[in-house]
Protein backbone atom coordinates (compact mmCIF):
# COMPACT_ATOMS: atom_id res chain seq x y z
CA UNK A 1 0.00 0.00 0.00
CA UNK A 2 2.89 2.32 0.36
CA UNK A 3 3.52 2.13 -3.52
CA UNK A 4 0.27 3.72 -3.79
CA UNK A 5 0.34 6.99 -1.32
CA UNK A 6 -0.43 9.21 -4.30
CA UNK A 7 -3.67 7.77 -5.58
CA UNK A 8 -5.54 10.95 -4.90
CA UNK A 9 -3.26 13.07 -6.88
CA UNK A 10 -3.36 10.28 -9.90
CA UNK A 11 -6.89 10.53 -10.40
CA UNK A 12 -8.09 7.50 -8.31
CA UNK A 13 -12.01 8.14 -8.25
CA UNK A 14 -13.91 6.50 -5.93
CA UNK A 15 -15.61 4.19 -8.01
CA UNK A 16 -12.53 3.22 -9.26
CA UNK A 17 -10.94 2.81 -5.95
CA UNK A 18 -13.79 0.24 -4.80
CA UNK A 19 -13.54 -1.89 -7.97
CA UNK A 20 -9.65 -2.12 -7.40
CA UNK A 21 -10.55 -3.12 -3.68
CA UNK A 22 -13.45 -5.24 -4.63
CA UNK A 23 -10.36 -7.07 -7.16
CA UNK A 24 -7.84 -7.75 -4.18
CA UNK A 25 -9.61 -10.30 -1.75
CA UNK A 26 -6.68 -11.07 -0.46
CA UNK A 27 -6.05 -7.83 1.81
CA UNK A 28 -7.87 -8.62 4.54
CA UNK A 29 -5.83 -11.73 4.58
CA UNK A 30 -2.80 -8.94 4.55
CA UNK A 31 -3.40 -7.86 8.00
CA UNK A 32 -4.84 -4.42 6.84
CA UNK A 33 -7.87 -3.86 8.84
CA UNK A 34 -10.85 -1.34 7.63
CA UNK A 35 -9.69 1.69 10.19
CA UNK A 36 -5.87 0.82 9.66
CA UNK A 37 -5.94 1.09 5.92
CA UNK A 38 -8.57 4.24 6.71
CA UNK A 39 -6.11 5.66 8.72
CA UNK A 40 -3.34 5.49 6.51
CA UNK A 41 -4.56 6.42 3.65
CA UNK A 42 -6.82 9.35 4.90
CA UNK A 43 -3.82 11.95 5.04
CA UNK A 44 -3.18 11.56 1.29
CA UNK A 45 -4.45 14.66 -1.16
CA UNK A 46 -8.20 14.00 -1.87
CA UNK A 47 -8.96 10.73 0.37
CA UNK A 48 -11.59 11.88 3.39
CA UNK A 49 -12.14 8.59 6.17
CA UNK A 50 -15.48 8.89 5.38
CA UNK A 51 -14.90 8.68 1.33
CA UNK A 52 -12.39 6.05 2.34
CA UNK A 53 -14.77 3.79 4.46
CA UNK A 54 -17.73 3.95 1.89
CA UNK A 55 -14.80 2.70 -0.68
CA UNK A 56 -14.10 -0.06 1.65
CA UNK A 57 -17.90 -1.32 2.20
CA UNK A 58 -18.28 -1.48 -1.20
CA UNK A 59 -15.74 -4.66 -1.55
CA UNK A 60 -17.12 -7.95 -2.20
CA UNK A 61 -16.78 -10.22 0.84
CA UNK A 62 -14.59 -13.19 1.23
CA UNK A 63 -17.43 -15.73 0.92
CA UNK A 64 -15.18 -18.57 1.50
CA UNK A 65 -14.79 -17.21 5.55
CA UNK A 66 -18.03 -17.37 6.29
CA UNK A 67 -19.13 -20.38 7.39
CA UNK A 68 -22.97 -21.36 8.61
CA UNK A 69 -22.93 -22.89 11.94
CA UNK A 70 -23.73 -26.68 11.84
CA UNK A 71 -26.04 -27.01 14.61
CA UNK A 72 -30.13 -26.28 15.79
CA UNK A 73 -31.05 -22.81 15.62
CA UNK A 74 -34.19 -21.15 15.82
CA UNK A 75 -33.77 -20.06 12.38
CA UNK A 76 -34.76 -22.69 9.42
CA UNK A 77 -32.96 -23.15 6.42
CA UNK A 78 -35.29 -23.99 2.94
CA UNK A 79 -35.00 -26.40 1.23
CA UNK A 80 -37.54 -26.21 -2.43
CA UNK A 81 -37.93 -30.08 -3.71
CA UNK A 82 -40.55 -31.07 -6.22
CA UNK A 83 -43.38 -33.32 -6.43
CA UNK A 84 -43.66 -37.12 -7.87
CA UNK A 85 -45.50 -39.46 -8.74
CA UNK A 86 -45.79 -42.64 -6.58
CA UNK A 87 -43.89 -44.99 -8.07
CA UNK A 88 -41.69 -48.73 -7.63
CA UNK A 89 -38.11 -49.53 -6.93
CA UNK A 90 -37.76 -48.82 -10.76
CA UNK A 91 -38.27 -45.38 -11.34
CA UNK A 92 -36.27 -44.64 -7.41
CA UNK A 93 -33.55 -45.90 -9.30
CA UNK A 94 -33.85 -44.04 -12.41
CA UNK A 95 -34.41 -40.72 -10.41
CA UNK A 96 -31.10 -41.68 -8.98
CA UNK A 97 -29.31 -42.12 -11.63
CA UNK A 98 -30.54 -38.38 -13.21
CA UNK A 99 -29.14 -37.07 -9.71
CA UNK A 100 -32.10 -36.74 -7.76
CA UNK A 101 -33.09 -38.55 -4.74
CA UNK A 102 -36.89 -39.83 -3.74
CA UNK A 103 -38.50 -38.77 -0.36
CA UNK A 104 -41.89 -38.91 1.12
CA UNK A 105 -43.16 -36.35 3.50
CA UNK A 106 -45.56 -37.11 6.47
CA UNK A 107 -47.70 -35.86 9.22
CA UNK A 108 -49.01 -32.88 10.21
CA UNK A 109 -52.45 -34.62 9.73
CA UNK A 110 -51.90 -34.84 5.96
CA UNK A 111 -51.98 -37.13 3.17
CA UNK A 112 -48.17 -38.19 2.46
CA UNK A 113 -46.49 -36.79 -0.27
CA UNK A 114 -43.71 -38.08 -2.25
CA UNK A 115 -41.21 -35.52 -3.96
CA UNK A 116 -37.50 -35.58 -5.77
CA UNK A 117 -34.51 -33.41 -4.83
CA UNK A 118 -31.18 -32.76 -6.55
CA UNK A 119 -28.91 -34.87 -4.45
CA UNK A 120 -26.53 -31.89 -3.99
CA UNK A 121 -29.01 -29.52 -3.01
CA UNK A 122 -29.95 -31.99 -0.68
CA UNK A 123 -26.12 -33.18 0.78
CA UNK A 124 -24.90 -29.27 1.02
CA UNK A 125 -28.44 -28.43 2.83
CA UNK A 126 -28.38 -31.07 5.39
CA UNK A 127 -24.72 -30.42 6.00
CA UNK A 128 -25.10 -26.42 6.44
CA UNK A 129 -29.02 -26.56 8.32
CA UNK A 130 -30.21 -27.19 11.83
CA UNK A 131 -32.87 -29.59 12.99
CA UNK A 132 -36.10 -28.23 11.26
CA UNK A 133 -36.18 -27.18 7.42
CA UNK A 134 -38.46 -24.95 5.79
CA UNK A 135 -39.85 -27.44 3.11
CA UNK A 136 -41.73 -26.01 0.14
CA UNK A 137 -43.02 -28.81 -2.34
CA UNK A 138 -43.57 -27.89 -6.26
CA UNK A 139 -43.39 -23.31 -4.99
CA UNK A 140 -46.06 -23.88 -2.34
CA UNK A 141 -45.77 -21.81 1.09
CA UNK A 142 -43.14 -23.59 3.25
CA UNK A 143 -43.63 -25.37 6.14
CA UNK A 144 -41.10 -26.55 8.69
CA UNK A 145 -39.80 -30.08 9.05
CA UNK A 146 -37.31 -32.07 10.10
CA UNK A 147 -35.72 -35.68 9.09
CA UNK A 148 -37.58 -38.48 9.67
CA UNK A 149 -35.02 -41.15 8.32
CA UNK A 150 -32.90 -41.52 5.86
CA UNK A 151 -31.57 -44.41 3.62
CA UNK A 152 -27.69 -44.50 2.59
CA UNK A 153 -26.19 -46.21 -0.33
CA UNK A 154 -24.04 -49.15 2.17
CA UNK A 155 -20.62 -48.52 0.21
CA UNK A 156 -20.80 -45.10 -0.77
CA UNK A 157 -22.77 -43.68 1.85
CA UNK A 158 -24.86 -41.12 -0.27
CA UNK A 159 -28.54 -40.87 0.47
CA UNK A 160 -30.92 -42.57 -1.58
CA UNK A 161 -33.94 -41.90 0.20
CA UNK A 162 -34.83 -39.58 2.62
CA UNK A 163 -38.64 -39.05 5.33
CA UNK A 164 -39.03 -36.13 6.45
CA UNK A 165 -41.84 -35.22 8.88
CA UNK A 166 -43.92 -31.78 9.57
CA UNK A 167 -43.83 -30.42 12.90
CA UNK A 168 -45.02 -27.10 14.30
CA UNK A 169 -42.35 -25.24 16.20
CA UNK A 170 -44.28 -25.11 19.57
CA UNK A 171 -44.99 -28.44 20.20
CA UNK A 172 -42.14 -30.82 21.50
CA UNK A 173 -40.89 -33.82 19.39
CA UNK A 174 -39.19 -36.84 19.86
CA UNK A 175 -35.74 -37.50 18.19
CA UNK A 176 -32.43 -39.06 18.57
CA UNK A 177 -29.23 -37.07 19.23
CA UNK A 178 -25.81 -38.22 18.51
CA UNK A 179 -23.34 -39.00 22.31
CA UNK A 180 -20.04 -37.39 22.06
CA UNK A 181 -17.69 -38.68 24.62
CA UNK A 182 -14.99 -35.64 25.32
CA UNK A 183 -11.57 -35.85 27.13
CA UNK A 184 -10.73 -39.34 26.88
CA UNK A 185 -7.07 -38.86 26.72
CA UNK A 186 -6.84 -36.69 29.49
CA UNK A 187 -8.81 -39.04 32.08
CA UNK A 188 -6.26 -40.89 34.33
CA UNK A 189 -7.64 -44.41 33.66
CA UNK A 190 -6.70 -44.43 29.93
CA UNK A 191 -3.24 -42.66 30.64
CA UNK A 192 -2.42 -45.77 32.88
CA UNK A 193 -3.59 -48.03 30.12
CA UNK A 194 -7.19 -48.35 30.69
CA UNK A 195 -9.60 -49.22 27.57
CA UNK A 196 -13.09 -47.43 27.70
CA UNK A 197 -15.75 -48.45 25.36
CA UNK A 198 -18.55 -46.16 24.82
CA UNK A 199 -21.71 -48.41 25.06
CA UNK A 200 -24.30 -46.07 23.76
CA UNK A 201 -23.77 -43.55 21.41
CA UNK A 202 -27.40 -42.37 20.52
CA UNK A 203 -30.12 -41.03 23.04
CA UNK A 204 -33.63 -40.70 22.48
CA UNK A 205 -34.26 -37.01 23.95
CA UNK A 206 -37.57 -34.74 23.92
CA UNK A 207 -36.99 -31.05 22.81
CA UNK A 208 -39.27 -28.09 20.45
CA UNK A 209 -38.05 -28.74 17.10
CA UNK A 210 -35.84 -25.42 17.60
CA UNK A 211 -33.81 -26.86 20.98
CA UNK A 212 -32.83 -30.01 19.49
CA UNK A 213 -29.06 -30.28 19.42
CA UNK A 214 -26.75 -32.03 16.50
CA UNK A 215 -25.16 -34.25 19.89
CA UNK A 216 -24.92 -34.51 22.67
CA UNK A 217 -21.65 -33.77 24.91
CA UNK A 218 -20.07 -35.40 27.95
CA UNK A 219 -16.87 -35.15 29.54
CA UNK A 220 -15.23 -37.90 30.52
CA UNK A 221 -11.77 -36.82 31.45
CA UNK A 222 -11.88 -37.47 35.00
CA UNK A 223 -12.64 -41.62 34.63
CA UNK A 224 -10.71 -44.02 36.64
CA UNK A 225 -10.14 -47.61 35.76
CA UNK A 226 -13.10 -49.40 36.91
CA UNK A 227 -15.28 -46.89 36.28
CA UNK A 228 -19.06 -47.18 34.97
CA UNK A 229 -20.70 -44.45 33.17
CA UNK A 230 -24.67 -44.10 33.15
CA UNK A 231 -26.98 -42.15 31.90
CA UNK A 232 -28.15 -40.06 34.85
CA UNK A 233 -24.49 -38.75 34.99
CA UNK A 234 -25.10 -37.00 31.78
CA UNK A 235 -26.52 -33.56 31.49
CA UNK A 236 -28.79 -32.61 28.74
CA UNK A 237 -28.68 -29.02 27.41
CA UNK A 238 -31.51 -26.76 28.49
CA UNK A 239 -34.65 -27.66 26.70
CA UNK A 240 -34.15 -30.98 26.30
CA UNK A 241 -35.15 -33.90 28.24
CA UNK A 242 -33.76 -37.08 28.24
CA UNK A 243 -35.97 -40.34 27.38
CA UNK A 244 -34.07 -43.33 27.98
CA UNK A 245 -33.56 -45.35 31.33
CA UNK A 246 -31.39 -43.30 33.82
CA UNK A 247 -29.35 -46.59 34.68
CA UNK A 248 -28.30 -47.08 30.69
CA UNK A 249 -24.81 -47.78 30.55
CA UNK A 250 -22.82 -45.05 28.33
CA UNK A 251 -18.95 -45.80 29.09
CA UNK A 252 -17.00 -48.08 30.93
CA UNK A 253 -13.16 -47.88 31.60
CA UNK A 254 -11.51 -51.45 32.39
CA UNK A 255 -8.39 -52.75 33.27
CA UNK A 256 -5.21 -52.74 30.40
CA UNK A 257 -5.16 -56.35 29.05
CA UNK A 258 -2.38 -58.36 29.32
CA UNK A 259 -1.18 -59.95 26.03
CA UNK A 260 -0.04 -63.35 26.72
CA UNK A 261 2.18 -65.58 24.74
CA UNK A 262 0.85 -68.13 22.55
CA UNK A 263 1.57 -71.75 23.55
CA UNK A 264 2.18 -73.47 19.79
CA UNK A 265 -0.92 -74.97 18.70
CA UNK A 266 -1.96 -78.08 17.40
CA UNK A 267 -1.45 -77.95 13.70
CA UNK A 268 2.46 -76.63 14.62
CA UNK A 269 3.01 -79.85 16.85
CA UNK A 270 1.72 -81.97 13.80
CA UNK A 271 3.73 -80.40 11.62
CA UNK A 272 7.02 -80.74 13.85
CA UNK A 273 6.01 -84.54 14.54
CA UNK A 274 5.48 -84.97 10.22
CA UNK A 275 9.11 -83.26 9.65
CA UNK A 276 10.87 -85.70 12.27
CA UNK A 277 9.13 -88.56 10.50
CA UNK A 278 9.99 -87.83 7.43
CA UNK A 279 13.35 -88.73 7.60
CA UNK A 280 12.65 -92.06 9.08
CA UNK A 281 10.22 -92.93 6.50
CA UNK A 282 12.97 -91.67 3.69
CA UNK A 283 15.53 -94.08 5.70
CA UNK A 284 13.45 -97.20 5.46
CA UNK A 285 12.52 -96.59 1.85
CA UNK A 286 16.52 -96.76 1.11
CA UNK A 287 16.38 -99.76 3.33
CA UNK A 288 13.85 -102.04 1.47
CA UNK A 289 15.37 -100.86 -2.01
CA UNK A 290 18.80 -102.34 -0.86
CA UNK A 291 17.09 -105.48 0.22
CA UNK A 292 15.45 -105.29 -2.97
CA UNK A 293 18.53 -105.38 -4.86
CA UNK A 294 20.43 -107.65 -2.65
CA UNK A 295 17.54 -110.31 -3.45
CA UNK A 296 18.02 -109.80 -7.35
CA UNK A 297 21.98 -109.92 -7.07
CA UNK A 298 21.26 -113.45 -5.17
CA UNK A 299 19.21 -114.88 -8.04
Amino acid sequence: MAANHDLGERGWSSSRFAATMAANDDLGERGWSRSRFAATMAAEPGWSRSRLSGSWAARKPLARYHHSPVMATAQTTALAVERREPAGSRAARRLRREGSVPGVLYGGGEDPVAFRVDARLLRNTLAHAGAVLELSVGGDTGTPVVVKDISRHPVTGDTVHIDLLRVRLDVAISATVVLDLTGADDSPGVKEGGVLEQVTRELTIEALPTDIPDAIHHDVSAMVIGDTLTLDAVTPPRGVTLLDDPETVIATLSPPRLQLEEEPGIEEETELVAEGEAPAEEGAGEEAAGESEGGEEGE
